[in-house]
């Protein structure tokens, strides 16, 4: 495992993929976790069962990624991070005519904003370090939109652009970037986000398990891969997207019509 001996942070480390990826991480042991999440209990549990493993040091941070200012302030607490995986972030699934404008700007700030801010950061200490891998999970809504995930969408097309810029301008320097793109995952994310379940219906009601999504992330790392995207159904879509826009149109119009 070359993960071991490393210093990990995680945002969004209090559930869904974020805390099954601190599990993992720890079932390897020989690892220190930087659990950052805004739910201190919740971190705080998550943490607890981390260190029931063998070496695994933890530190928990209440954050909120979408405040510059607490950003600014964990910034100032780490020190140097050997792999920082960017799991913060929510949607909303609804018409875009029912966006308010706090919804959109909250969204950004936390989905994008905060992200970009906190690896800004920590990518300038890799570079002087020639060494470090950044993974963000991003979505694969962020390669196809569709109905009722225009603003959701828009903040994972904007993660998957600037990571992908970033991945070219810090190759030479040796540090990985790695984007990953799931399709929907049985986390509490879509208890928040489609309340009413219609989005997931809509796409066939199958959700992907943390646990199948962290092991492709982690084996992902090892292999220092671009990308990570899944599940094959979605992927196909995304293909068929980019090679015939008229026809992808018409399926996602006839899919959530």
């Amino acid at each position: 495992m070359e993960n071991e001996n490393k210093k990990i942070l995680i945002t969004g480390a209090s559930s869904g993929l974020g805390r099954e990826l601190a599990h993992q991480f720890s079932q390897k042991g020989n690892v220190e976790l930087i659990l950052v999440a805004r739910r201190k209990e919740a971190l705080e549990k998550v943490a607890k069962k981390c260190e029931t493993f063998d070496n695994v040091k933890t530190r928990v941070f209440s954050v909120d990624i979408g405040s510059q200012d607490q950003v600014e302030q964990l910034l100032s607490t780490i020190t140097d991070i050997d792999i920082l995986i960017n799991g913060a972030g929510y949607g909303i699934m609804k018409d875009f005519s029912e966006f308010c404008d706090a919804d959109v700007v909250n969204m950004f700030d936390t989905n994008v904003i905060g992200t970009i801010q906190l690896t800004t950061e920590i990518a300038k200490r890799m570079r002087e370090r020639k060494s470090g891998t950044i993974v963000t999970i991003a979505s694969i809504a962020g390669k196809i939109a569709t109905p009722k995930s225009s603003v959701y969408s828009a903040t994972k097309f904007a993660l998957i652009g600037y990571f992908n810029a970033l991945r070219l301008e810090l190759k030479k320097d040796n540090v990985h970037v790695m984007t990953v793109n799931p399709g929907p995952v049985a986390t509490n994310f879509f208890n928040i986000a489609d309340e009413d379940k219609s989005y997931q219906k809509s796409l066939g009601g199958k959700t992907l398990t943390p646990k199948l999504v962290v092991g492709k992330i982690i084996k992902g790392i090892d292999m220092k891969k671009r990308e990570v995207n899944l599940p094959f159904k979605l992927v196909l879509a995304v293909k068929i997207s980019q090679f015939f826009p008229k026809l992808s149109d018409r399926i996602l119009l006839n899919m959530f019509k």
